[in-house]
């Protein structure tokens, strides 16, 4: 019972961590894809002309 406890808090940061850097992930994906979106934005006004 302790040992098993004592696992599963080792694991507690690791589950953080890898949670952390998923939602950094998904923060960089929202960020590419707004900067892409105005990016196409500002082109098709170009072609517009």
């Amino acid at each position: 019972m302790n040992n098993s406890s004592r696992l599963l808090y080792n694991r507690i940061p690791i589950l953080v961590s890898v949670s952390t850097l998923f939602n950094q992930h998904m923060l960089l994906e929202l960020i590419v894809s707004t900067i892409t979106s105005e990016h196409q934005k500002i082109l098709t006004k170009e072609y517009a002309k």
